[in-house]
Parts: C-alpha cells; structure tokens; sequence
C-alpha cells in the first residue's frame, strides 16, 4: 500500500483514522491513571523526557512504555 510520507506509515482514509483515534481513546480509557499519563506525555515528548518530567527512572519509563505496547497488542493493535 501507499506510505504517508511523512513517518512511513500506511496512508489511511479519513474514516479509517477517525475509527483508529475513537479506539486508541477507549483503550487509553481502560488503562490505570499511570499509564494513561505516561501515553499522554509520549505523545508530545521523548520517553527520557516523560521520565523526567514524572521524575523516574528512564529504566521504570521502559517498562511502563512495554506495557502500553502490551495493552495496545491485547487490544489488537500493533504486533508482538
């Protein structure tokens, strides 16, 4: 398929990525406060500078991101 030029992802119609935002926000929705502010922060910044501005460790941050990954791939997104 078609990449979108800009990260190199698959292009996706308008619809598609509208369907994907609504299931990212349910799934964000189920996680525990901690882990749904550390998505929020990956979002805008680096996880080494989430990790500092949660005042963590980057190795405790690594862990909380391969869960997100974890909760995503149960939720059918992304592959292990």
């Amino acid at each position: 398929g078609r990449l979108d030029g800009v990260r190199g992802q698959p292009d996706r119609s308008d619809h598609e990525r509208t369907e994907l935002r609504a299931d990212c926000v349910t799934v964000l929705a189920l996680l525990p406060a901690e882990l749904r502010r550390v998505a929020e922060l990956l979002r805008e910044m680096t996880p080494t500078a989430a990790a500092r501005a949660l005042g963590i460790p980057e190795s405790t941050m690594r862990r909380r991101v391969a869960e997100l990954r974890e909760r995503f791939i149960a939720a059918g997104y992304g592959h292990a």
